[in-house]
């Protein structure tokens, strides 16, 4: 007798053509108010200007081809303070030119050689906690990553990186 006999029905309803698949489908989309609560205020602040980008890309990905004027509307909503005071006289057609300018015009102008050159010289301070030093050492990281092409895989950026 099995010590845990449900174990064995898992995998057996597991292959059953009734369950659908955990895994995401791109004919299923989402709802709207779901993605709507994805999407991050933006005001300007270059430390979060990677995490809005990502939310709207993960949102425009997952999002029926239907409602992205809609998602796009949405995103621009949630520009506030000085990032909606730069776009509010500019006209964007969709996201990507929406994403194209917010990037232009936040991230850091600093090269990938640049922050490597930065990373590679980083010392700790004196008085400088470990904790503070990491920290600091990781957003330099960071930012070494985020000056790659946003157009690539993660898993391209980390093998540069990792170069």
């Amino acid at each position: 007798m099995p010590l845990y006999p449900e174990l064995n029905t898992i995998d057996s309803v597991r292959d059953s053509d009734n369950i659908p698949s955990p895994s995401f489908s791109k004919n299923m989309g989402v709802s709207f108010e779901n993605v709507k609560d994805m999407i991050i205020r933006f005001d300007g602040n270059k430390s979060k200007l990677f995490e809005f980008i990502d939310n709207c890309d993960k949102a425009h990905k997952i999002i029926k081809s239907e409602q992205k004027h809609l998602l796009f509307i949405l995103i621009e909503t949630r520009l506030t303070d000085n990032a909606r005071a730069v776009v509010r006289n500019r006209e964007f057609s969709d996201w990507t030119e929406l994403k194209r300018f917010l990037l232009e015009t936040y991230s850091d102008k600093r090269t990938s050689c640049q922050w490597q050159l930065e990373l590679n010289s980083c010392r700790q301070g004196f008085n400088e906690s470990v904790l503070s030093y990491a920290n600091r050492v990781e957003n330099c990281y960071l930012k070494s990553t985020n000056t790659l092409n946003p157009d690539q895989t993660r898993e391209k950026r980390k093998r540069v990186l990792n170069y």
